[in-house]
């Protein structure tokens, strides 16, 4: 058995991916994959990892947790997605840190399914733009004021790349896959499959091209209606044969058809100036150039 995890993190298109792989509950079913309802696991799983307290569950455990979140005998593989699982989106930078908890969480984590083989998979985002989207989410959400959210952390701190190096540290024999939310409209196709554990090709899951249902409802969007519906007819009308194909054609239609461009939204925040906006995007390149370098770790990039 594997157990798929989706992890988020915050603020980079975690529901869409999710609603995606709900869409596709009945194909990926035929092919051993079962992706319960976030209902099923969202609350009893925190409640199962306290209770451990980081010790490794029973056998008898595991089995009566895989059978609670399998609604067949034959499946191979589990999807689970709670970005919650790396922090509660208010405690991101508080007892430590940027998500300095997140390494024993996941571990904790994967002691709740000793039996079972894990895989964790997570997006990265520009600091920047994440802190904008992030502060708004939890604005909206709870309440929560930036300042509130950094917890008298300096975002110039923060570190991806460190994040992912903390996370191989404590989990040195789990599959880690990475990729950027930049990139995700280009190869949410890709996504979808690493976490499903699809690949193309003969007794894969997929025949070369295919993509899973909801593969464009992140490039949705950012392009205007007109091109969106142009962008479903011409799929329609002249289905990629490969993955490549496929992200040329988006790419010439993000070009043409993208919403305007808006002014960079981490210029909204408080106390940012452009200094420290491009120490962001300087660090992001290096975080990348690092995690794409890691043993251990597969960067999907576009």
């Amino acid at each position: 058995m594997i157990i798929s995890v989706h992890t988020g993190a915050h603020a980079t298109h975690s529901h869409l991916l999710l609603r995606a792989l709900l869409r596709n509950k009945a194909l990926l079913a035929a092919q051993g994959v079962e992706v319960p309802g976030p209902g099923r696991y969202r609350q009893i799983l925190p409640e199962v990892v306290s209770r451990l307290r980081g010790a490794r569950a029973s056998a008898d455990s595991c089995e009566m947790l895989v059978d609670m979140l399998s609604d067949q005998d034959e499946a191979t593989r589990i999807v689970l997605s709670y970005e919650n699982i790396l922090a509660d989106g208010a405690n991101i930078f508080r007892k430590g840190g940027f998500y300095a908890n997140a390494p024993a969480r996941l571990r904790a984590l994967r002691n709740v399914f000793p039996q079972a083989q894990v895989e964790f998979h997570i997006s990265l985002r520009e600091p920047g733009h994440w802190l904008q989207a992030l502060s708004q989410v939890l604005s909206e959400a709870d309440g929560l004021q930036y300042d509130s959210l950094l917890a008298g952390n300096d975002p110039a701190q923060i570190s991806w790349a460190a994040l992912i190096t903390a996370i191989k540290s404590a989990l040195p024999d789990t599959e880690l896959t990475v990729w950027c939310a930049e990139d995700a409209p280009l190869i949410c196709p890709a996504i979808l499959q690493r976490i499903a554990g699809l690949t193309e090709g003969p007794n894969k899951g997929l025949i070369e091209g295919q993509t899973l249902a909801g593969s464009l409802d992140i490039i949705a969007g950012q392009l205007n209606p007109e091109g969106l519906r142009r962008l479903r007819l011409w799929l329609a009308q002249n289905p990629p044969t490969s993955e490549s194909e496929r992200r040329q054609v988006l790419r010439a239609f993000l070009d043409k058809y993208a919403h305007p461009e808006t002014p960079a939204p981490q210029t909204t925040l408080p106390g940012w100036d452009p200094a420290l906006q491009q120490q962001l995007r300087d660090n992001y390149q290096r975080d990348q150039q690092t995690i794409a370098a890691m043993d251990g770790v597969t960067f999907l990039t576009a």
